[in-house]
């Protein structure tokens, strides 16, 4: 199974979320699995997590690398993302506002 993994928050003031991604990454590293990991930076994803690009291309990208699965780290995944592409969307936090 391929699996993408959104790893755009890394390295940017290594907040909450970039120190999850790189703590996930590193355990996934350490499991004997057949599992190949695409990791989604910023040399292939160059766009901003918010961003119409990202809406836009990212779906195409997650199609041309033919990934099973797509884990996004933040708690947002692309509008354009074909149904049939299973997504884990990691929610670090709720809260409740009135």
């Amino acid at each position: 199974m391929k699996i993408a993994i959104d790893t755009r928050r890394i390295g940017k003031k290594l907040s909450g979320i970039g120190r999850y991604t790189e703590c996930l990454l590193r355990g996934l590293s350490l499991i004997n699995s057949p599992n190949q990991y695409l990791r989604l930076d910023d040399a292939i994803a160059p766009y901003e997590l918010y961003s119409l690009k990202n809406q836009l291309i990212l779906p195409g990208i997650l199609e041309n690398q033919r990934v099973d699965l797509y884990h996004s780290t933040y708690f947002t995944i692309p509008f354009l993302i074909r149904k049939s592409l299973p997504c884990v969307v990691t929610l670090h936090d709720l809260i409740q506002t009135l």
